[in-house]
Order: structure tokens, then C-alpha cells, then sequence
């Protein structure tokens, strides 16, 4: 069989995990839903850039995005509504060049080891459950995959210029597409520094650091602070210090990071510079990063520490072909998250969808707390009460106890409607008059709660309220969420 129609075979069974889902999430609702609100943010911000602001409302600036880079590369498409699509697209293709890159670094030279091995390991990390989240996440992924493979053949980027730029430019753009990727690149770059590398190293650090300050200096003079008010956000009204995050971290992957020491020390005189850039990497992800969330957070870490792990013992053993099956007993909630995936893309439809058809149809400006598809789809002012989208209501939420500033800002924005979560605001304006509650009928996944409810400030507001949450609920009658009225 000729190298060209092996990779056919293997784009084909890459791709065929990704199409299997996808029907799956087809089947539950007749409707493409990604598995998380999340991207719909960035998916709206892309849309306000293309069209001349950096926010989720044209007519205010914000910063709701976690990524630097990632809007940036749908922001081409934001004249057309296909931009929807884009991420599925985009990570789908992420996917397969992470598969074609772990055989690049493991090679078995049989076309069903190769197959067996990588699609197990992309199984076993979320990585293919990543794809329907429709972030940034996969094009993480295939930046630490690219990074490790050079990481661990040196020689091609002292061979091969091209190599070189290829290399350097992956540990530039991580931390560009997700701020923890400075926990890969920063060690990375100064094992490089001290490897002959000296000039393309302090290129690449002052070059992403630049990149960053620019980033950090046009949110300061727009007045929306020096990082991304979703970044901002989930320090506020918490008093976790960087110990106390070590142990939660610890309490979950606990067991990995001995396994890291344990494979560091047997490996030490091996190799001490890879060593290092492993345990660096470790202490600054336990210490800084985050889990969770639908597997998303740690899957960069634990995929570039793995692999960086699994290469050691694949040069003394080259036959592991195997080895992936004790990867998916080993974190079985990254894999469980895979299996929830076309569950999760119903959650998002049955709430998040259904709340921005409400909206819709209510064709007025509206406050919520997960904005997602309510601002890409109303085409009405949204105002963000957790603050991603208002710098004013990240700043006002700092104080838990006072709620008087709900009631400000939706009257400077003439807002009369909202619906939130009633357990993020348990202290609620006493102008809000409750007309009913949005309720997931299915097990819920991502979604934080499974009921939204919807509040009007005033009786006429309220009655036309009411109104469209009951035609609604009579022309979209489903057994997965139902609308209970006041």
C-alpha cells in the first residue's frame, strides 16, 4: 500500500469519530448545537470586529474572550452567518494534524498500530470531544503536540530552517491562543535559550510579550483593565490563593503529578534539560492552572506532559502501540466527556438556544448571565450581568451584597427584561417581577444550572413577557425542557 493512500485511510478514521458525533447531536434535536455557550461569545465578537468594535455590543466596547488570537480567526467569515460553522470546521481540521503529528512521534510502521494508538489517544484526552466545544482548544492542542515533537527531535530544527520557524512560531502563538500556555512555551524557550539557541529564543519571548503588551495596552486605554473580563471574572469575589489552587489541582491529578517526579527521576541522567522543561511545566500549571469545566482546562498540560512521559518509555519499548487503552482507564472523566458530548450540545440547545429565540422574539434589549447565543441571535443590547460582556458590571459585581447597580445599569440601558440564574443572584433588584423559569427536562451537562428564569421590571413589560413564553412554549412543544409560568 503506497504512503499516499495511507493517509487517506488515515484522515478517514481520524475524521470518522468527528462525523459520528456529529450525527449523534443531528439525531437528539435536528440541529447543530455546540456543547457549550462559550464560543457563541467569541463567534459574536468576531462578527462586532469585522464590523468595527471589540465587544459583544456594537455599540460599547468589551472583552469577553479568553483568547487572544481566536476571534481574530473567524473574524473573516463575521459577514456571513456560515461563521457559525467555522469553529467546527476549523478544529475538525486541528484534529486530523494532531493525529498525522503523534505518528510523526511514534511511529509503528503498521497502518492499524498507527491508527489504533492515535485515535485511542485523541479518545482518551477529549481531544475529540474538544472539537464540539467549538473554542480555541483544539488548535491548542495541536500546538503542544507540534511543540513536543520538536521538543523531542532537536536535530530537525538545527537541520531544517524551516524547522526552526515552525517551532519558534508554535511557541509564540500558544500562550496567544490561551494565556496557560505560557506554562509550556516559557520553559520550552529558555531550555532553548541555553541550548544554542540564544538569538531565535529572545526573538520569540520578546516577540510574544510584545504581542501580549499590545493586547494588555489596548484594553487599558478602551478602559477594560489589563486582561479579558472573562479572565477577570473568575478571580472575582473568591480569596483562593495560588497554594490553595495547587491543592485543589492536587486533589484531582494528584496521583499524576507523583507520577511526573517518578518518571523525572528515573529519567534524569537521560536527558536533564527535557527533565526540567517537564517539571517546570508541572509546578506552573499546579500552581497557576485550572481543571474541569467539560475537560477542557488541563487537557493541554496532561497531553504535553503524557506525551513528553510515553516518549521515554517508547524509546526502550517501541512496540506500545497499546498503550492509549491505559490511558482511558487513567482519566476517565476526559474520555466520559467525549461520550457526553451530543448530551451536552442538547443542554445548549434546549437553554441557551431556546432563551435566545425568547429574546428574539421579544426584540428588545435584555440582561443576562450567559450571553452567548442570546447576543449572537437577538440582534438586540445585551447587558452581561456576570461581566464578560460590561467592564461596568465586572467591576460592580466585585461587591456580592449590593444589587442596586442591576438596577442602574439596566435602566441606563433601557433594559426591562433578564433572565439568569437565579442561584448567581440570590439577592435580586425589587423591581424584578418573575414571569417563569426555563427548566432542562434532560440530565444536565454543561450548562451550570439546569433552569433560567425570566424576570420583567414592570407590569406591561411583564405581561408581554408571559405572553411570549407561552406562544413559545405552544409552537416548540419538546419533552427535553418545559417553560413553567408564575
Amino acid at each position: 500500500m503506497n504512503s499516499y493512500l495511507k493517509n487517506v485511510i488515515r484522515i478517514f478514521f481520524f475524521i470518522l469519530p468527528v462525523i459520528i458525533i456529529f450525527l449523534q447531536i443531528l439525531k437528539k434535536d435536528h440541529h447543530f448545537t455546540y456543547t457549550l455557550d462559550d464560543p457563541y461569545i467569541h463567534i459574536e465578537l468576531a462578527k462586532n470586529i469585522y464590523y468595527g468594535t471589540y465587544g459583544i455590543n456594537l455599540s460599547e466596547m468589551s472583552a469577553p474572550s479568553s483568547s487572544i488570537l481566536w476571534p481574530f480567526l473567524l473574524v473573516p467569515f463575521g459577514g456571513t452567518d456560515f461563521i457559525q460553522y467555522i469553529p467546527l470546521i476549523l478544529n475538525s481540521i486541528f484534529l486530523v494534524i494532531s493525529g498525522f503529528l503523534l505518528l510523526k512521534i511514534f511511529k509503528f510502521n503498521n497502518l492499524a498500530k498507527d491508527l489504533f494508538f492515535s485515535m485511542l489517544f485523541l479518545y482518551a484526552f477529549n481531544i475529540y470531544g474538544l472539537v464540539f466545544n467549538g473554542l480555541e482548544h483544539s488548535l491548542q492542542i495541536l500546538l503542544v503536540i507540534l511543540i513536543c515533537y520538536y521538543l523531542l527531535n532537536i536535530q530537525l530544527i538545527t537541520a531544517y530552517k524551516k524547522s526552526l520557524i515552525i517551532f519558534f512560531t508554535a511557541l509564540v502563538l500558544l500562550p496567544l491562543v490561551r494565556y496557560e500556555g505560557l506554562a509550556i512555551s516559557i520553559p520550552v524557550l529558555v531550555y532553548l535559550y541555553f541550548n544554542h539557541f540564544k538569538k531565535p529564543a529572545l526573538i520569540s519571548v520578546t516577540f510574544l510579550f510584545l504581542i501580549i503588551f499590545i493586547f494588555s495596552l489596548f484594553l487599558y486605554l478602551n478602559n477594560l483593565g489589563y486582561l479579558p473580563s472573562s479572565i477577570i471574572a473568575k478571580t472575582i469575589n473568591t480569596n483562593e490563593s495560588i497554594i490553595d489552587n495547587f491543592k485543589n489541582n492536587m486533589k484531582v491529578y494528584g496521583w499524576f503529578f507523583s507520577l511526573v517526579f517518578i518518571v523525572a527521576m528515573a529519567t534524569w541522567k537521560n536527558n536533564k534539560a527535557i527533565v526540567l522543561v517537564l517539571i517546570s511545566t508541572t509546578l506552573l500549571h499546579f500552581l497557576l492552572g485550572k481543571y474541569g469545566w467539560f475537560s477542557r482546562y488541563e487537557i493541554y498540560y496532561l497531553v504535553f506532559a503524557s506525551i513528553l512521559m510515553i516518549y521515554q518509555l517508547y524509546q526502550r519499548c517501541p512496540n506500545i502501540w497499546y498503550l492509549p487503552i491505559f490511558l482511558i482507564t487513567a482519566f476517565p472523566s476526559l474520555s466520559s466527556s467525549t461520550n457526553q458530548t451530543a448530551k451536552a450540545s442538547s443542554n445548549i440547545y434546549n437553554q441557551q438556544f431556546r432563551m435566545s429565540e425568547i429574546a428574539k422574539t421579544l426584540n428588545a434589549p435584555i440582561a443576562v448571565n450567559d450571553l452567548g447565543l442570546v447576543a449572537l441571535r437577538s440582534d438586540q443590547y445585551i447587558l452581561d450581568l456576570w461581566g464578560l460582556g460590561s467592564i461596568e458590571a465586572l467591576h460592580y459585581r466585585k461587591d456580592p451584597n449590593d444589587v442596586t447597580w442591576i438596577k442602574k445599569l439596566m435602566q441606563k440601558n433601557n433594559v426591562h427584561y433578564v433572565a439568569v440564574y437565579d442561584d448567581w443572584f440570590p439577592t435580586r433588584p425589587d423591581n424584578w417581577l418573575k414571569a417563569g423559569e426555563l427548566k432542562l427536562k434532560q440530565r444536565k451537562i454543561t450548562p451550570a444550572y439546569d433552569t433560567v428564569t425570566f424576570y420583567a421590571t414592570d407590569k406591561a413589560h411583564l405581561s408581554k413577557l408571559k405572553q411570549t413564553l407561552q406562544l413559545y412554549q405552544a409552537q416548540n412543544p419538546s419533552n427535553n425542557y418545559e417553560i413553567i409560568m408564575k
